[in-house]
């Protein structure tokens, strides 16, 4: 399983939002896992306003419309969806989900938070014992 980690992140909500449009622009299925549920709110209303030209459809993953949707945004640990694209977790809590591997791809964002960074080096470590194909990328703006 591939696992990006991109690191140095100064404005989570921003850079998340671009990760999932890039992703969906290249016909991806993408589940956005978050325990804050607040968080998601947060994340929702900017999807909905990434720019004035466009937005990037998306549903709660226990919605109607989640089976019509490509990004779905979840509280509870995340499970793929059976689909013919790419399966992609990206993981903005500070732990491991625990069905992260049934994912084809997981992207991890680490801010510049101690707290996150820390967090994030310990999953990196933990993937990385796994033998998991990592790739890092650092943020630069």
């Amino acid at each position: 399983m591939r696992i990006d980690f991109h690191s140095n992140v100064a404005d989570r909500l921003s850079y998340c939002c671009r990760l999932i449009r890039k992703a969906y622009q290249a016909d991806n299925h993408i589940t956005v896992f978050h325990p804050d549920s607040r968080q998601l709110r947060i994340l929702d209303e900017a999807l909905w306003t990434i720019s004035e030209q466009e937005f990037i459809p998306h549903a709660s993953a226990d919605s109607a419309q989640s089976k019509y949707s490509a990004v779905l945004l979840t509280a509870a640990e995340p499970t793929p969806v059976q689909t013919d694209k790419t399966s992609i977790l990206l993981n903005l809590s500070q732990y491991t989900p625990q069905q992260f591997a049934q994912f084809e791809r997981m992207i991890e964002i680490v801010s510049r938070n101690e707290d996150d960074i820390q967090a994030g080096r310990q999953r990196y470590r933990q993937y990385q014992q796994s033998g998991h194909e990592l790739h890092h990328f650092q943020a630069t703006a």
